[in-house]
């Protein structure tokens, strides 16, 4: 027999109808005893230790919505409730390090974790509330500020986080009179060149 032809036994069930057809009321019937009580695949005591070796979870809500009353419901028994502080930090352990489903080994620069370090964000907080949030070059207050090291990040790691070694400036200050600003104009400067 070729490919694409098939001799059919009996026409389909929706033959020379037109619209939009419901599902006719034997096959609901016979839908609705497959799915009841011992029948359901999901309730199968087979069934369900395959799911449970592939560690997926039989959840009676998956394809369900909650209606809208029940939404309100659950959000009123939910409203006004914060994480204390140790909930929120058990949460953050259970997802550091190699816990994280992202995690690649520890494989981050040293430079990349300093910078993002608590320590450093604390450093840039009491840098700009030393300085009142002003930039020291044009005097503005409200533009997004950056925290230059006087002294640099690299060269001096004991002065990295003392107060003392910051200055409070906008971000174009910081490109414009600065090494770090130089550095990037020079290399501009080069690749023009070429």
């Amino acid at each position: 027999m070729p490919i694409g032809i098939y001799i059919r036994t009996k026409p389909p069930w929706n033959k020379g109808k037109k619209g939009v057809q419901k599902c006719p009321e034997w096959r609901k019937e016979k839908l609705k005893i497959l799915m009841t009580g011992n029948n359901n695949p999901a309730k199968r005591l087979e069934v369900r230790k395959i799911l449970s070796e592939q560690k997926l979870k039989y959840n009676p809500m998956k394809g369900k919505h909650w209606s809208d009353k029940e939404k309100k419901k659950r959000r009123e028994q939910r409203l006004g409730k914060k994480h204390t502080e140790e909930t929120k930090r058990k949460i953050g352990e259970a997802k550091k390090g190699n816990k994280c489903p992202f995690w690649k080994g520890g494989i981050t620069p040293k430079n990349h974790l300093l910078r993002m370090s608590l320590e450093n964000k604390l450093w840039r907080e009491s840098v700009f509330e030393y300085d009142n949030y002003i930039c020291w070059i044009c005097r503005e207050r409200g533009m997004e500020l950056n925290a230059h090291h006087l002294l640099d990040f690299s060269d001096f790691s004991e002065l990295r986080f003392v107060r003392s070694n910051g200055l409070t400036l906008c971000h174009f200050c910081h490109k414009t009179y600065t090494k770090f600003g130089l550095k990037a104009k020079t290399i501009h400067l080069a690749s023009q060149q070429e």
